[in-house]
């Protein structure tokens, strides 16, 4: 009804509002600071209602928000942090499959969250998507570099030969070169 319709837009506003602050956090508190905390809080607004998913409306709506509000921080960071990761010579490739993953996962999520919902509940459907945030965070934990204060030089070769990320920045700029 209406007030499920004001749940919705309230959510949807929780989603624009949190990119602004996160535009700020990006500077003052950093790259890895904001994506760590991000993830943390988002899998928690997923956890209230796949762990209570009988909660009253505005339990869920106010998880939803928080949910909505801290994935304004991985939403910017997918435009940013490609950018700062990669060398020159991969740099628009690196950006591009950044993107193209955020938009599969989109379309996935589009159409895959109605029929989990309607197979398993709201409760599996939410402990699953807090999974996946967990996942991302534990990811995220190992090896998410600070960028912050940081010039491109500095930051495109963090992961230069670093055993963890399998990635060779010496590979990455002979594969740039073969490709350009």
């Amino acid at each position: 009804g209406s007030l499920s319709v004001l749940g919705e837009a309230a959510v949807s506003l929780f989603f624009l509002v949190g990119t602004i602050p996160a535009m700020y956090w990006l500077d003052s508190m950093g790259r890895r600071p904001l994506l760590i905390g991000s993830l943390a809080l988002m899998a928690a607004g997923l956890l209230v209602p796949g762990i209570w998913p009988g909660a009253n409306i505005v339990v869920v709506v106010l998880a939803f928000a928080v949910y909505a509000f801290f994935s304004g921080g991985p939403g910017i960071l997918q435009w940013l942090y490609p950018n700062e990761m990669f060398p020159t010579e991969v740099r628009a490739t690196a950006v591009g499959v950044a993107i193209a993953i955020s938009r599969i996962g989109v379309v996935v999520s589009t159409y895959g969250l109605p029929l989990f919902l309607n197979a398993y509940g709201i409760g599996p459907t939410m402990l699953v998507g807090a999974g996946l945030l967990l996942v991302c965070l534990a990811l995220s934990v190992v090896m998410a570099p600070e960028t912050r204060g940081m010039t491109l030089d500095e930051t495109s070769s963090l992961h230069a030969n670093r055993p963890e990320t399998g990635v060779q920045v010496a590979d990455l700029r002979t594969e740039g070169r073969r490709r350009g």
